[in-house]
């Protein structure tokens, strides 16, 4: 009898572990999440995207790979390249989210986004984290942000995109 009843104590157990562990990575995550909003206090991804599309090839450490980047909002964008775009790891060890270096290069000082529904509202944004060789994949968050456009000039209302992609070995 003692047997049974330590089967299902086991079997209990077990479950409580995998719920904690559960509870423990949705708190870390929403920590994390919690963090990156205090580092960009505004709105993201609804006004603008990010998008990771297959035709280009997964990403690489050490190769520049692209996203697009599109406007779904009924007013245009201005994207500075000279912060932009911005990749980030988190770190667990400092709990908090760790800028790394962007080795992209562009040819002019920004672009316009077009509002939705004018010509294309879609840049392919060329993306070039530097990141140490590793034997394993990294996540790194790309981040752009932008200005909302009145009049033809960039305004103080900023709108942001990220997202989250994994770059392989």
């Amino acid at each position: 009898m003692g047997g049974k009843h330590s089967g299902a104590v086991v079997k209990a157990a077990v479950i409580v572990a995998i719920l904690g562990a559960s509870c423990q990575s949705v708190f870390h995550s929403s920590e994390r999440e919690r963090n990156f909003r205090e580092l960009f206090p505004i709105e993201m991804n609804t006004r603008i995207s990010l998008t990771q599309v297959p035709e280009f090839g997964e990403a690489k450490i050490g190769w520049a790979f692209s996203l697009l980047l599109q406007n779904e909002a009924d007013r245009p964008v201005w994207v500075a390249w000279d912060h932009n775009p911005r990749e980030f790891l988190y770190s667990d060890d400092l709990d908090e989210w760790v800028e790394i270096p962007d080795s992209t290069v562009f040819s002019s000082e920004g672009e316009v986004l077009p509002a939705q529904g004018e010509r294309a509202p879609i840049i392919l944004l060329p993306v070039a984290p530097y990141l140490e060789p590793s034997d394993t994949p990294v996540q790194v968050r790309v981040v752009v942000v932008g200005q909302i456009m009145s009049e033809g000039v960039p305004t103080d209302e900023e709108v942001g995109a990220f997202i989250d992609v994994m770059i392989y070995p």
